[in-house]
């Protein structure tokens, strides 16, 4: 019995260290497969986290692409129109630089014809100084004159009576002579009056009148004048000699030039116009004749104004 126990026992303890065994190799199984488990896990895991990571890379590279798309066409976009801007402006600056130098040059254009117009107007009224000096000059020297002529005439005239009584008392006498001839020539003097009244008289030439702008045309800012025929008597009522010198400063205009000539060849046209009666310097221009009038050519700068 105690030898059925031993083997009982021994049988238990050997089912118990195969029992042990088994478990120990079944626990070492399930350890082993849950680690494998676990790394297949840890790989797939991995796997996928590495795939979630390349998909948000590619995406994040995406977007940056079209970002960098965007942004490549707004700059690109910024870019036009900055340089549109910038043409718009010089097109703008270039209008006013344009606008500008038209106005300088309308301003220095209107400077130069006001200093020209204040020169004429200077030189006007020197020259109105002049000719009132020179007018008060000769109208002294005039006085002079006419009380020298004043006494010429009071010395003539008292001459005058005194040969006017032997002249009378000669032709008194020479009268009766001639009434005495007179009445033996009277009646051949009527038969010859008859005749000379009986043969037609010669007609007079009708002369057509000269256009003086084709006959003698001045050149540029020069102008043709009549002057105006010498006065016989004094503005007090003596009467002048031939010989004496008178004043000539005064005429009507007959033909004028184009005008005056400028340094670009631009041509301003004359102030004065053919017909008008004006004043100017007595010394200035170059007198002539032709047609039996007495002309002078001068400049119009010469003339000192329009008399009215």
């Amino acid at each position: 019995m105690a030898k059925k126990k031993t083997k009982k026992a021994a049988k238990k303890k050997a089912t118990k260290k195969v029992v042990k065994k088994t478990t120990k190799k079944a626990t070492k199984k399930k350890v082993v497969k849950k680690a494998t488990k676990k790394k297949v896990a840890k790989k797939a895991a991995k796997k996928v986290t590495k795939k979630k990571v390349k998909k948000k890379v590619a995406k994040k590279a995406t977007k940056k692409k079209a970002t960098k798309k965007v942004v490549k066409k707004a700059t690109k976009k910024k870019v036009k129109k900055k340089v549109a801007k910038k043409a718009s402006k010089k097109k703008v600056a270039k209008k006013a630089v344009k606008k500008a130098t038209k106005k300088k040059a309308k301003k220095k254009a209107a400077k130069k014809t006001t200093k020209k117009k204040a020169t004429k107007k200077a030189v006007k009224k020197v020259t109105k100084k002049k000719a009132k000096k020179k007018v008060a000059k000769k109208a002294t020297k005039k006085k002079v004159a006419k009380k020298a002529t004043k006494k010429k005439v009071v010395k003539k005239t008292v001459a005058k009576k005194k040969a006017t009584k032997k002249k009378v008392v000669a032709k008194a006498t020479k009268k009766k002579a001639a009434k005495k001839a007179a009445t033996k020539k009277a009646s051949t003097s009527k038969v010859v009056k008859k005749k000379a009244k009986a043969a037609p008289k010669p007609a007079k030439e009708n002369k057509a009148p000269v256009d003086w702008q084709k006959y003698l045309a001045p050149l540029y800012d020069k102008v043709l004048v009549e002057l105006d025929p010498k006065s016989e008597k004094t503005e007090s009522g003596l009467i002048l000699v031939a010989d004496t010198p008178q004043k000539r400063d005064k005429g009507t205009i007959l033909a004028i030039g184009k005008g005056m000539l400028k340094k670009k060849g631009l041509v301003l046209p004359l102030d004065v116009k053919s017909g008008e009666r004006v004043m100017f310097n007595d010394y200035a221009g170059t007198e002539i004749e032709a047609e039996g009038k007495e002309l002078k050519i001068l400049s119009e700068s010469d003339i000192i104004g329009v008399i009215e």
